[in-house]
C-alpha cells in the first residue's frame, strides 16, 4: 500500500460550478465583482441580482432582443456561479435560465450543467431534474437538445440520492448508457451508492468489478471512494466476506484508505464477529494519522458489541462522550445491549484491565498518562 492517496474529484478545493469544460478552475476570483461581470457585457438589470436586497426583475422576454444576442454563454456562466455563492440569491439562476429559454438564446451545456449543479447543491432535487431532462429534450420538442456530462449527472443523481430518490439516479445512469456516455469514476461510485440503497448488491459490485478491470490511471480506475462505496454496497448486501475482500484489494492497491475506507471494514468485521480484526484496523487508522470520528468509532463499537467485549465497546462509548462524539443511532442500539453492568468511569494504569481491553496504540488514542480519556 503506499503512502499517498488519490481524492475522488479534481480541483477538490474549487467549487465544482467554477470549473471549465476540460476540468480546470475557471477565472472566478472570490473578490468577483459587478464590475468584473460587466466586462462580460452584462446587462445591470442582470448584476442586480447579485443584491439579495434588491428586487428580483428581469427585462421582458424577446426572442431574437439585440441585448440578449450580445450576451455569452461564458459570462452568463460566472453570473450564475456568483449567484450560487449565497442562499440568498441561488434560486435567481433558475430565474435567468427561463428568461434565456423565452429569450431564444442558446444556452450551452456548460451553462446548464451550472444551473443543475446549483440546484443539486441546494437540495432542490425537483429543480435539478427538470433542467437536466430539458437538457436532454430535443428541440422540436422544447428541449435544449444537449449532451450532458459526466458532471451533469453525477450532479443530477447525487441530488436524486439526497432526495431519497435512488430510482431515479439509477435511470439517469441508464440515459448516459443509452446515450453512448462512457461514465467515470464519479458516476460510478454515485451508481454503487444507489444501487445499494435499492438493494441491488450484484449491480453494484458488478460497477466495482468493471472499475477493477480498468489499467491504473484509467478514468474509471478505482479510487478510495469507490473501493469504501463498494465495501459499503457489500456490507447492505450482507456480503461481509465480499467486504473484507475489497479491503484487501484496497489495502494492496497504491492508495491509502481514508477513514471513512476504514469504518466500511470495521463493519464488516462487526458482522463477523471479529472484534480483533477491528481492533488491529482501529489501530491502522490510529497509526495513519487519521482522527477517530463518530463513524469510525461507532464501527469499533459495532464490533466490539458483536464480539462480546461489552467492556471494551463501554469505554468506547465513554471516550466519544467525553470528547465531544456524540454516538449516533447504530452506537446507541449497540451501547443498548450492553447489559447488566456498571457504567464504566476509567481505568488505572495499575489495573490488568487496561492492557488486556486496549493495547498499544490504542491506549495512546483513548487514554492520556493520568488515566482519564484523552
Amino acid at each position: 500500500m503506499g503512502t499517498t492517496g488519490h481524492g475522488e474529484f479534481p480541483n477538490a478545493h474549487v467549487c465544482p460550478c467554477h470549473l471549465e469544460p476540460g476540468g480546470s478552475p475557471a477565472t472566478l476570483s472570490p473578490s468577483l465583482t459587478r464590475s468584473d461581470l460587466a466586462s462580460e457585457g452584462l446587462p445591470p438589470e442582470l448584476l442586480l441580482l447579485l443584491d439579495p436586497k434588491a428586487p428580483a426583475q428581469l427585462p421582458p422576454a424577446m426572442a431574437g432582443d439585440a441585448g440578449t444576442r450580445r450576451l455569452s454563454n461564458r459570462g452568463l456562466d460566472r453570473l450564475l456561479c456568483a449567484l450560487g455563492r449565497s442562499r440568498a440569491t441561488w434560486r435567481r439562476a433558475l430565474m435567468v435560465l427561463e428568461w434565456l429559454k423565452a429569450s431564444g438564446f442558446n444556452v450551452d451545456a456548460r451553462l446548464a450543467t451550472t444551473v443543475v449543479r446549483l440546484c443539486a447543491d441546494n437540495g432542490d432535487a425537483v429543480a435539478a431534474l427538470g433542467v437536466y431532462e430539458w437538457m436532454r429534450a430535443p428541440k422540436e420538442a422544447g428541449g435544449a437538445g444537449l449532451q450532458p456530462s459526466s458532471r451533469t449527472y453525477v450532479a443530477v443523481m447525487k441530488a436524486a440520492l439526497c432526495a431519497r430518490l435512488p430510482e431515479r439516479a439509477v435511470q439517469v445512469w441508464t440515459d448516459a448508457e443509452a446515450a453512448g456516455f462512457r461514465p467515470d469514476g464519479r458516476m460510478c461510485v454515485v451508481q454503487m451508492e444507489a444501487c445499494a440503497r435499492l438493494g441491488q448488491t450484484d449491480r453494484a459490485l458488478s460497477v466495482y468489478a468493471a472499475m477493477r478491470s480498468q489499467p491504473a490511471g484509467s478514468p474509471t480506475a478505482p479510487t478510495v471512494h469507490a473501493y469504501t462505496a463498494a465495501m459499503k454496497a457489500a456490507c447492505d448486501g450482507e456480503r461481509w466476506d465480499k467486504a473484507m475482500s475489497i479491503w484487501e484489494d484496497l489495502w494492496g492497491s497504491e492508495l491509502q484508505p481514508n477513514g471513512h475506507a476504514y469504518s466500511a471494514a470495521m463493519r464488516a468485521c462487526a458482522a463477523r464477529k471479529d472484534w480483533l480484526r477491528a481492533v488491529s484496523l482501529f489501530e491502522d487508522m490510529a497509526e495513519a494519522g487519521i482522527a477517530p470520528d463518530v463513524v469510525s468509532c461507532t464501527s469499533l463499537v459495532l464490533a466490539l458489541a458483536s464480539g462480546g467485549q461489552a467492556d471494551k465497546a463501554e469505554a468506547v462509548v465513554q471516550w466519544m462522550l467525553a470528547n465531544g462524539l456524540r454516538p449516533n443511532v447504530s452506537c446507541s442500539l449497540a451501547h443498548a445491549r450492553i447489559e447488566g453492568r456498571e457504567v464504566w468511569d476509567g481505568f488505572s494504569l495499575q489495573d490488568p484491565l487496561y492492557a488486556v481491553c486496549f493495547p498499544c496504540p490504542i491506549r495512546r488514542c483513548f487514554f492520556r498518562a493520568d488515566s482519564h480519556p484523552v
